[in-house]
């Protein structure tokens, strides 16, 4: 098994920063085919990592074992996340 994890305090900037340091990792794995779909995936959840945790510090984790590559984000709210559903013209998740 592979992986790395790191913490830091929630900012926008971060966002670009993880996605740089997952790419980075991609490439190392030699698992680039899979760029676009987990820096998207990265984007959205430190984006809501950032956004909804209340200023409390953010986990990254990563691990790549057999044909699985997990990717875990916590924001330190105690809150469960819930599904919504977003209007047809909505830009984001929100209602």
């Amino acid at each position: 098994m592979r992986g790395f994890e790191v913490n830091f305090l929630p900012a926008d900037f971060r966002v670009g920063h993880m996605r740089r340091i997952m790419s980075a990792h991609l490439h190392l794995w030699d698992l680039t085919g899979l760029c676009d779909s987990v820096n998207l995936a990265v984007s959205e959840l430190v984006t809501n990592a950032v956004r909804h945790g209340h200023g409390k510090p953010v986990g990254f984790r990563v691990t790549n074992a057999d044909d699985e590559l997990r990717i875990e984000v916590t924001d330190g709210n105690a809150t469960p996340a819930r599904l919504r559903k977003a209007g047809e013209f909505a830009e984001s998740g929100l209602c």
